[in-house]
């Protein structure tokens, strides 16, 4: 049928446009003619012409393809997104022009500056905006465009001494550790759950040479170096050049600044390889003496990084390791970073002072130790990238590393390989499969522990008899590590989670519970932190309990087990639970009643007699609190009355008694003169008789029977009152510490809880009182040159029984509640 075709030049098809198209398809679209449908469409797609009579057609049925997917682009949904926003269709029939598409996104995004400035990416693949806008389209649909695959846009990152400004860097980085740009604890809800120590065995290797010996050459070096770095320098490059050729010759790696893409220029980088693949071993970042900059260089370091992640973005070996070394002024310290699906950069060292110190040879070794360390680092590193290439192509799980590499096992005499399923929340415990060729899979637990705070002996004490998970096996690898594999707990839930239990169940679950602490305590060991997360709870169908325990970092032997030095004191621990303190038995009795008073597993009789007891405590310690006010009042009234002496009235009494001297030689004469002139008004104001000089000779006697005073009978009467009321048990402690009631142990909610000190300082209130108030009106007396008032205060304190305590501490102590 094509011969009633009167077909076109191809020079004029390549000027039709769409609407010549149609009319040449409608003119021919006749069934002595194309006879065109959609079937017919199909078949001439896939015509192989090869006759020169039919070339010309073929090139018009290319044209028309072309045409016609240019109608279909027209339509092309394409999907964006930026930073935490919700996606957006924009059609691409919406704009013609990138420029178009800027203003587009601006609006919907905010973006803000030039559309350079931002990167746009679908996958892991960059799209170039150089492109023209069929190629853009052509792209995106290449790689499926969708609401689950879209382009993701980008701010472009910074030069690393820009993010080496603090400002810059907490303006990017996020708050948390999903949408964070680094995981380098800046801030520190920007943290890794895995430490780079437990990621890369290189980083675990490091850590454990800094606690060799260093050899003669390394402590030779750390002399001179640290002599080096105390010069004065007038620039950070003057500084640069010195220790980059002593570190050169040391390591026996060149190092020198280099060039990124971003046109950044390191301080000095050591590499490996040459060209596309180059890898970097370590960045150094230096600062001048003063720190002239605004850039910190641990930051900066951290920039310098991520741009090295760019680079190789696009290779197989993303998981780029290296070590950063950080220099600023006279000061070094050496820090991890790797990729695991994000840059992770965790600090190695100390900041070492870079001074030689004579007399602090524990400083000067730790240093020496430390560049030991990083020579043979540098050299386990460069051993590892001129293999990597060969390593990926066998192992392709090892790019994007996101789990530690755990080693072969050996249980029972066979061999297991491990398969990582997942990582349980963000513990250091990992859910493994257990593969051997001739033995079932196991599923298993792998913990991470560090070995001197792990009781793996409380572990398996308890795990013989089934309370705690079995151990299948153990390995030590470096870093001090300790990996125990154990038993996976598929049907147990935690403490916390156990509810709708009815009163049989209740008492059956706390029996257990205390059943399996008393089995720890009796072998003499402690647990430490028996909260509702370190009990695991399985129910079976008649109504039996199974229990384990878990989590032993605080565990072992009573009189060894030890707290941590970072107890999360926001916790509601036992009295005497402190950093660094022992563990003891009555610590975990005291934690498990709160435990199971939480649940509400605690005897329900005791619970009410506790509560009784309780509301009695809280009535008698707001009538001492009403006491406590009204003594308050009468000692204010006692000290006006105390000010006689300095009033303004009684001016020329004292001048009286200093023209005197027969005044003066009788005591019974002053008192009987004190008596006649009686109390003064408070409205008086006080008169300063600093300035007047008085030597007046007064009998002790006579001085201790002035002081038997009405502030004297009030406390005296106070003092008979308290003496006869019933002493306050000593049941109750502290709002943050627990109670120890009658032979058992209960804990207390905050809410519940009165102090013990108001009962045990009730009578040492009374004695500070006297003290402070003696101490007042032996000062207020306006004898300041009488050296008997000294000697009056050591015997009314000889007086008072017990250590007698500041009387604001004590008010405090008897009023908080």
């Amino acid at each position: 049928m094509f011969d009633n075709i009167s077909l076109p030049s191809v020079e004029e098809v390549q000027k039709w446009t769409r609407t010549g198209v149609i009319t040449f398809l409608k003119e021919n679209a006749d069934e002595d003619k194309l006879d065109l449908d959609d079937e017919d469409i199909a078949k001439i797609k896939k015509i192989r012409v090869t006759t020169a009579s039919n070339q010309e057609l073929q090139e018009l049925k290319e044209k028309l393809t072309i045409l016609q997917a240019s109608k279909v682009r027209e339509e092309v949904s394409i999907y964006f997104k930026y930073r935490d926003s919700e996606a957006i269709n924009l059609g691409s029939d919406e704009w013609n022009s990138f420029s178009q598409l800027h203003v587009h996104l601006k609006n919907v995004f905010g973006l803000k500056g030039l559309l350079l400035d931002y990167t746009f990416s679908i996958g892991d693949k960059l799209i170039d905006l150089s492109w023209s806008k069929s190629a853009f389209i052509d792209y995106i649909e290449k790689h499926k465009c969708s609401a689950n695959n879209l382009i993701k846009i980008s701010e472009k990152k910074k030069a690393p001494s820009k993010l080496g400004e603090p400002e810059e860097w907490y303006k990017r980085q996020k708050t948390n550790a999903v949408d964070s740009i680094c995981l380098n604890h800046c801030p520190s809800t920007a943290s890794s759950s895995i430490p780079v120590s437990l990621l890369c065995p290189i980083f675990v290797k490091f850590k454990d040479l800094c606690d060799e010996l260093s050899e003669s050459e390394d402590n030779r070096f750390a002399y001179d170096f640290c002599l080096k770095m105390t010069e004065r320098y007038n620039s950070e490059l003057e500084r640069q050049i010195d220790a980059n050729d002593m570190l050169s010759q040391y390591l026996k790696r060149p190092i020198q600044p280099i060039v990124t893409k971003l046109r950044s220029r390191t301080d000095g980088t050591v590499c490996y390889g040459d060209g596309s693949n180059t890898y970097h071993e370590a960045n150094i970042e230096y600062k001048k003496h003063n720190c002239g900059s605004d850039a910190c260089p641990y930051l900066e370091n951290c920039g310098y990084y991520l741009v090295f992640c760019t680079e190789k973005e696009m290779h197989p070996s993303y998981h780029n390791l290296r070590l950063t070394l950080i220099d600023l002024g006279p000061y070094f310290s050496v820090s991890g970073a790797m990729f695991a699906n994000k840059a992770i950069v965790d600090p190695l060292t100390p900041v070492f002072p870079l001074i030689w110190q004579q007399y602090d040879e524990a400083m000067m070794v730790s240093i020496a130790k430390t560049f030991r360390a990083l020579k043979i680092s540098l050299q386990l590193l460069h051993q590892y990238y001129a293999n990597v290439d060969e390593l990926i192509q066998d192992e392709p799980q090892t790019v994007h590393l996101v789990h530690p590499s755990f080693p072969e096992v050996i249980i029972d005499n066979n061999s297991y390989m491990v398969q990582i399923k997942s990582q349980v929340s963000k513990n250091l415990l990992w859910e493994v499969t257990l593969l051997n060729e001739q033995e079932p899979h196991l599923t298993a637990y792998v913990k991470a522990v560090q070995k001197h705070r792990y009781s793996l002996d409380t572990h398996e004490l308890l795990a013989k008899v089934g309370y705690a998970s079995k151990i299948f096996a153990t390995l030590v690898v470096p870093g001090n590590w300790i990996l125990v594999y154990m038993e996976w707990l598929d049907n147990h839930s935690i403490l916390h989670n156990v509810s709708n239990l009815e009163d049989s169940e209740r008492n059956s679950l706390k029996k257990k519970i205390k059943e399996i602490v008393k089995y720890l305590h009796d072998l003499g060991h402690v647990h430490g932190d028996l909260r509702e997360g370190n009990i695991l709870v399985r129910q079976f169908e008649d109504n039996e309990f199974d229990m384990k325990l878990i989590d032993f970092e605080w565990s072992g032997r009573v009189g060894s087990a030890r707290y941590s030095p970072f107890m999360n004191h926001e916790v509601q621990w036992p009295d005497g639970a402190e950093d660094w303190k022992l563990v003891t038995k009555n610590h975990d009795l005291l934690m498990l009643e709160q435990t199971l008073r939480k649940k509400n597993l605690a005897d329900h009789k005791r619970k009410i007699y506790l509560e009784t007891e309780n509301s009695k405590r809280k009535a008698e310690n707001a009538k001492l609190k009403a006491e406590v006010v009204k003594l308050r009042h009468d000692i204010e009234e006692i000290k006006l009355q105390t000010r006689v002496n300095t009033n303004e009235q009684d001016a020329s009494f004292i001048e009286d008694i200093s023209q005197s001297s027969a005044c003066l030689e009788s005591p019974v004469t002053l008192e009987a003169q004190m008596s006649t002139r009686g109390t003064f008004s408070n409205s008086l104001p006080i008169k300063d008789l600093s300035d007047k000089k008085y030597s007046v000779n007064v009998n002790l006697s006579q001085l201790k029977a002035e002081l038997i005073s009405l502030e004297d009978k009030k406390i005296d009467e106070f003092l008979d009152s308290k003496h006869k009321e019933k002493m306050i048990p000593l049941s109750l402690c502290d709002a943050k510490t627990v109670t120890k009631c009658h032979d058992q142990n209960y804990a207390l909610d905050n809410s519940d809880t009165i102090s013990i000190e108001i009962s045990e300082s009730d009578n040492q209130i009374v004695e500070g009182l006297i003290q402070e108030m003696t101490c007042n009106q032996t000062q207020s007396i306006v004898f300041p040159e009488i050296n008997s008032i000294s000697s009056n205060k050591s015997c009314i304190q000889d007086m008072i029984p017990g250590s007698v305590q500041s009387l604001s501490d004590l008010f405090d102590k008897a009023i908080k509640s």
